[in-house]
């Protein structure tokens, strides 16, 4: 039995083999099968520039530019990751020991200090003012030996042949007493430590923050801070 299909002027059914329609006589239009094969053929070409315009737009990744850029992306990472450990160390305290040489040309002889001053300063009265500080002070003197001195850069130290000695904390420790003595010229901005040297010089070594309390003439007692971390000194 052949296929029915409808018919174009009339909308009658014909059979899809018939030459025109039996109702109103319109001829019947076939598709050969050539149209098709064409038809085919232009949709193929179609589909082909399409593609081609997508591979022309879409850029090539080659597998070594694949590797380069993963191998990039690990040194960033190990770059931050090695930043961010570097921050995360605890900050250091930078020392405040400044450290000089005298050298006694005549004799051939070189004398060392270690010297540091005071983080804060005292106000004396007139005509002393502000900016009162004091230095703690290592002495290796080539012909007088080993010293400790406590010395002001103004104002006058005050020292009685009975009562002459400063106070001294280091860190949390309790407050020591240690007898000094004037300095032989005469100066009252000097005081020198009259206990054993090396001694205090190793109570230093082993501390970070040291607070001494002097006597000033006429005034009376001023303390000062002192930052004596990082001490180097073996002259013993």
């Amino acid at each position: 039995m052949s296929k029915l299909i409808n018919c174009k002027d009339c909308g009658n059914q014909v059979s899809k083999n018939a030459a025109a329609c039996p109702n109103c006589g319109a001829k019947i239009k076939r598709t050969s099968v050539l149209t098709w094969v064409a038809a085919i053929f232009i949709g193929l070409l179609v589909f082909s520039s399409v593609m081609s315009i997508n591979s022309v737009n879409t850029p090539s990744v080659e597998p070594d530019a694949l590797a380069s850029a993963s191998s990039e992306q690990v040194v960033v990472e190990e770059a931050v990751k090695g930043d961010e450990e570097i921050i995360a160390e605890p900050p250091t305290i930078a020392s405040n020991w400044q450290y000089d040489e005298s050298v006694d040309e005549m004799r051939g002889e070189s004398s060392y200090f270690a010297i540091n001053k005071s983080t804060n300063a005292a106000t004396l009265d007139f005509p002393y003012g502000e900016g009162v500080e004091l230095s703690i002070i290592i002495r290796d003197d080539a012909q007088h030996g080993q010293d400790i001195l406590f010395a002001v850069n103004k104002g006058q130290l005050f020292c009685s042949y009975r009562d002459c000695y400063v106070s001294v904390k280091f860190d949390d420790g309790a407050v020591q007493k240690f007898t000094t003595t004037e300095a032989e010229a005469g100066s009252s901005e000097v005081l020198f430590l009259a206990e054993d040297v090396a001694s205090f010089v190793e109570k230093l070594k082993n501390s970070d923050m040291v607070m001494v309390e002097v006597n000033f003439f006429d005034h009376g007692n001023e303390q000062f801070k002192f930052n004596v971390s990082g001490l180097e000194w073996s002259r013993f």
